[in-house]
Parts: structure tokens; sequence; C-alpha cells
């Protein structure tokens, strides 16, 4: 990408690529409620293939079990809502698989705390499932579903919440981003955020973190013209 180029993107994201959109369902890293401080991510890998009417997501977590005693913990994985006509109850990612070093995770659904209200067209709903660390061990979550496309101002947007990655001990070592897309799916980019310096080209856009922790909340997002703007 040529330096021209940065520089025009980062003059579009204005401040109206930073209000909320509509966008139905959205995953991110998986989280614990407060800070697990025996238990570090280590790494983070998130690819998004943007295709004609959704997005499909592949994702790997390393998790170092830092203490000599094992640990039992109930892990979250989010599906945030923004902006929605699909109700709490029928909101799903698509297609959602857990594993747990390569193995079925058995998992429930839950709101987040304190409930939901069943008008709310904005919320967080959370796939739940009670997962044992041995000691000093090294374990691997992954995760792949389907998420929506989101609609905003005659483009059409993904994200990825990357803030649930602050609730594990430290620093994480290493996170990978990447988006896939092709012609049929992608007419034109618009830009990302956050405005790191993102490598993208015509067949997909790429970001490395090292030793980091994510802020609160944070967000990742993808937002580009599709074929049939």
């Amino acid at each position: 990408m040529t330096t021209m180029s940065l520089v025009v993107a980062s003059l579009l994201l204005g401040p109206i690529f930073q209000v909320p959109a509509a966008i139905d369902r959205f995953g991110g890293a998986p989280f614990v409620d407060g800070t697990q401080e025996q238990v570090r991510l280590v790494t983070e890998y998130v690819r998004i293939t943007i295709r004609p009417k959704d997005a499909l997501v592949e994702s790997r977590y390393v998790f170092k079990n830092l203490s000599d005693e094992e640990v039992t913990l109930v892990m979250f994985h989010p599906l945030f809502a923004i902006h929605t006509n699909v109700g709490f109850g029928r909101n799903d990612l698509g297609s959602f698989q857990w594993t747990w070093d390569k193995e079925p995770v058995v998992f429930e659904t839950a709101p987040t705390a304190g409930g939901i209200n069943a008008d709310a067209t904005t919320y967080q709903k959370r796939y739940r499932a009670e997962l044992t660390l041995n000691p000093n061990a090294t374990h691997v979550a992954r995760f792949r579903y389907t998420a929506s496309l989101g609609r905003r101002d005659g483009r059409r947007f993904t994200a990825s919440a990357t803030g649930g990655g602050r609730s594990w001990a430290g620093q994480i070592e290493r996170a990978d981003y990447s988006f896939k897309y092709d012609s049929e799916s992608v007419f034109s980019v618009f830009g990302f955020l956050p405005e790191w310096r993102w490598q993208w080209g015509a067949a997909g856009a790429y970001y490395k973190r090292l030793n980091f922790v994510p802020a609160a909340d944070e967000r990742v997002f993808f937002d580009f013209y599709s074929p049939d703007f």
C-alpha cells in the first residue's frame, strides 16, 4: 500500500466511521468474569473470511496455566449485537464450533451478567463452558462460526471484539488478525479500525501485535464496499 493510500484511508476514517452501526452478530476473544491471575493468554490468531452474505471466523487461542495446581474456570465466548432486529433468544453465531485441545467442548448459552431486556436491540450473549487446565500446562481453544455483515452508510463491515483478552494474566505475547476476501465479496476497501499499520491488498489484510494488553471493550472493524453497493 502506498503512503498516499494510507493518507487517504486515514482521512476517510473520520467520526462517522466510529459511530456504532447495525450488525446482527459478531464474536471475539474468550474471557472470564473478572481477572484470571493464574492463566495467561499467550497467543491469539483470528482469521475472518468475507463472503457475499456473511463472514466465516476461524480463531485459535493458546493458554498457559502459570501455577503448579490444576485450574478449573468458566470461559465465555461472546456474541455481540448492535441495533439489531434479531431478538436475543433467536440470535446465535452460525454453525458455532468450540474445541479444547481439539476435543469438542460442551457449552451452553447465557445472557450477560444481570440478564437482558427482551426488547433490547444492542446486547451481549455468551457461550459458556467449564474447562480445566493442568498444572503448568498449555491448552488450545479453537472456534469456528459465521458472523453477520453490518451495514453503515451504504457500506458493509465486519467486526471482532478483542478486549476480552485483558481478563487473563499478564500480556498477550502475540496476536495475528487477518481478513480474507476477493472480488465477489469486496469491491473496494474503505478502511480499518483501530488505525494500526494494516497491510492490505486485493486478497486480504493483516496486522500483528506483540506483547500487549488490549484496551477495554476494544474491537477491530473492517469497512468495505460490496460488489452490489
